[in-house]
C-alpha cells in the first residue's frame, strides 16, 4: 500500500477485517477515495449483515463520515439491507426533504429495518407531514375506537405503527421544529397527542444520542409546554390525567432546561 496518497482502489474493501485499519490509518483525503469507499458501501455486494461490516464503516467514518453516510443512503434509496449501528453512521450531515431516500423511507413497502434505521436522516417538511398523517390516524380511533380493532382497521393499524417508527427514529432538531410549527393549539385533544408524540421520541434509549437542537428551539419548546400546562388546566382543572399530564410534561421542561445549562457550561 503507498503511504502519503490515494488507498489503491484493490485494498478499499470492506471484506477483510484489515481493511478497516487501512482506512483509518490513511489520512490522506481525495476525491477519488472518498467517491471509491461511498461506492463499495452503496454496492448491492456490500457484505452488511456480515459481522466485521459496523466495524469497518466506524473506522472508515473517522476519517470519512461524508461518504459513509452517502453510501448508506443509497442502500436506503435502493431498499437495501444496512449495517449494523447504520443509526448512528446516518447521523450528521444535511435533513432531507426530498429526493429517492425520503421516497424510500415513506413507502409502505420499505422493511421497518431500515425505517427505523434511516429515518434520522429526514427534516422537518417530512416528518410535519408525518405528524399530519398520525393526527387524521389517531382522530379516526377516537371516533371509533370499537371499530378500530377490526379486521378493516388493519391496514390504519399497521400505518400508524410505522410512522410511530419513523417518529421515535428521527432527528431532534428535525422533530421538535416540526411539532413548533403544529404548536398553536388550544384544543385539549390535538395537544395530547402532541405531547404523547413529544415523549414517544424521547424515550431514553435515546439520550445518548448527539443533539443537533440549539438554545433558542429548546426554549420555544419549554414555552409550548408550559402554555399546552395551562391550557390543559383550563380544560382540566381536577381532573387525574390532567395531573399526570403535568407531571410528564415537567419532566421534559426540567430535562430541556438541563440541556441548556449543559452546553452553557460546555
Amino acid at each position: 500500500m503507498k503511504t502519503g496518497g490515494t488507498i489503491p482502489a484493490e485494498t478499499v474493501s470492506f471484506r477483510s477485517t484489515t481493511v478497516s485499519a487501512r482506512l483509518a490509518a490513511n489520512k490522506t483525503r481525495s476525491a477519488e477515495t472518498e467517491t471509491r469507499i461511498e461506492e463499495l458501501i452503496a454496492s448491492t455486494s456490500f457484505p452488511a449483515r456480515n459481522d466485521g461490516a459496523a466495524h469497518a464503516l466506524q473506522e472508515a467514518q473517522a476519517t470519512y463520515p461524508g461518504p459513509v453516510r452517502k453510501g448508506l443512503q443509497r442502500r436506503i434509496a435502493a431498499r437495501l439491507e444496512l449495517p449494523f449501528r447504520a443509526h448512528e453512521f446516518l447521523m450528521g450531515g444535511d435533513a432531507l426533504d426530498e429526493g429517492p431516500v425520503v421516497e424510500a423511507l415513506l413507502d409502505a413497502a420499505t422493511p421497518e429495518i431500515i425505517t427505523r434505521a434511516g429515518f434520522v436522516v429526514v427534516g422537518p417538511k417530512t416528518l410535519g407531514a408525518v405528524i399530519d398523517r398520525l393526527f387524521e390516524l389517531h382522530e379516526a380511533y377516537r371516533r371509533d375506537r370499537n371499530a378500530w380493532g377490526r379486521p378493516d382497521h388493519q391496514a390504519e393499524r399497521d400505518e400508524s405503527g410505522r410512522l410511530r417508527t419513523a417518529i421515535e427514529a428521527s432527528r431532534e432538531d428535525s422533530f421538535l421544529t416540526a411539532l413548533l410549527e403544529r404548536a398553536e393549539t388550544d384544543d385539549p385533544a390535538r395537544i395530547e397527542f402532541l405531547a404523547d408524540l413529544l415523549h414517544w421520541h424521547g424515550r431514553p434509549e435515546k439520550a445518548e444520542e448527539p443533539s443537533g437542537v440549539g438554545d433558542e428551539l429548546r426554549s420555544a419548546m419549554i414555552r409550548t409546554l408550559q402554555r399546552w400546562m395551562n391550557v390543559r388546566a383550563i380544560y382540566f382543572p381536577s381532573n387525574s390525567r390532567q395531573t399526570e399530564f403535568k407531571n410528564q410534561f415537567s419532566a421534559v421542561v426540567s430535562s430541556c432546561q438541563g440541556e441548556q445549562a449543559k452546553r452553557r457550561s460546555s
